[in-house]
């Protein structure tokens, strides 16, 4: 991949973090903290680079479409 498309992916994963954390925050402060930390967590166990436990492909996609979707969920309940 080239070095624009890892950093737009990046950029992707932050405002995910960011915006499951802003649809915590306005539940509650500490779930503002936890949420991003869950999805932080899941996605390092299973979808980063270097994991020891990285899914395959196809499952992979299922879990980035599901990151994505919670926070398009988490912006539009905002």
């Amino acid at each position: 991949m080239s070095a624009l498309n890892l950093a737009l992916r990046f950029a992707c994963e932050l405002a995910a973090l960011v915006a499951v954390g802003w649809c915590g925050w306005e539940i509650n402060p500490v779930l503002g903290v936890v949420f991003p930390l869950v999805v932080a967590a899941v996605w390092g166990l299973w979808n980063a680079p270097k994991a020891r436990r990285r899914l395959a492909d196809p499952l992979r996609f299922v879990l980035e479409l599901a990151v994505f979707a919670a926070a398009t969920a988490a912006l539009l309940s905002v």
